[in-house]
């Protein structure tokens, strides 16, 4: 267990008595950067970063029990602010983006590169930012001390608002601090200072249509009359009268070939119910009695 603080780095021992304790040590280029820790994250790589208010990001060595220096501020040629970092997250990429005083900041550890990403407000000012949280559509959203939420895209580095007016208007952020940030499968929560917790969807809901293809793909009927959910989500069995059962994607909006002969009586009947025992046997009422079928729809 790590905790940082304000004085110092500390780590639990492995008796979970006592703690180990990282200091700033003049002189030694293998001590962490400076004392005032205030972000800690253990990306991809699994290796732990570590936010410093006036030291930048570090890196913890744990085979050479060292710390290896990343001065923001010098790295991408900005102010002093840089150093200052509140949040930090590393991307598959193996990227490292830091919220810092002074805006948004991407690093490139195994170049030792940095570059600053323009998130100027109205005011002509970068945001100080207090907390990233990264979704499973690939984008980070960013919280900031005075200017609501921001959305970056991670392939891109692209960025919008997450609230379409400014912030304190109706049905927006309020003009406080946001301070915390998470996300289910299809909400953000936000946390702020003296306001509560404000919600919103992820995402507006698209809806696809899935229907016969020219090729002969897709659905094979367009009347659907029964749906069986699966434990992968997004991925139910679709019974239709005079298609049988098939296998779909919803996220990707495509149809998995059913297997067996196209002659196969299932495959000609109208499904109107299907039933899961627990053995996990798939069972399909249908107008032409009930049906057991296999894996792949046959």
């Amino acid at each position: 267990l790590w905790v940082g603080t304000q004085n110092g780095l500390n780590r639990l021992d492995v008796d979970g008595r006592s703690f180990v304790r990282h200091f700033h040590e003049s002189g030694n280029a293998n001590s962490i950067a400076h004392d005032w820790v205030y972000a800690l994250h253990r990306g991809v790589s699994r290796r732990l970063w570590i936010g410093t208010v006036g030291g930048g990001i570090d890196r913890w060595d744990g085979t050479g029990g060292r710390f290896e220096h990343f001065p923001l501020a010098k790295l991408a040629g900005g102010p002093s602010a840089l150093d200052d970092v509140f949040a930090i997250h590393e991307a598959a990429d193996g990227r490292v983006w830091a919220g810092t005083r002074e805006g948004l900041v991407v690093l490139d550890p195994a170049r030792r590169t940095a570059k600053r990403v323009d998130l100027v407000n109205d005011a002509g000012t970068q945001p100080l930012i207090t907390t990233m949280h990264a979704d499973r559509y690939g984008r980070l959203w960013i919280a900031t001390l005075a200017h609501g939420v921001q959305i970056v895209e991670l392939a891109t580095g692209e960025w919008t608002r997450a609230h379409p007016g400014s912030v304190g208007a109706p049905g927006n952020l309020p003009a406080q601090p946001a301070l915390s940030l998470a996300t289910t499968d299809q909400m953000l929560f936000v946390g702020t200072w003296g306001s509560g917790v404000y919600r919103a969807p992820l995402e507006e809901p698209e809806f696809r249509l899935l229907a016969p293809g020219a090729d002969g793909g897709g659905l094979r009927d367009r009347n659907i009359t029964a749906v069986l959910g699966r434990v992968p989500a997004g991925q139910p069995w679709v019974g239709s009268f005079g298609g049988g059962p098939q296998l779909v994607d919803v996220v990707a909006g495509s149809v998995t070939p059913t297997s067996g002969s196209p002659t196969d009586p299932i495959l000609q009947a109208g499904v109107l119910s299907f039933a899961v025992t627990r053995d996990d046997s798939r069972f399909a009422g249908s107008t032409a009695g009930v049906y057991r079928f296999a894996e792949d729809g046959s």
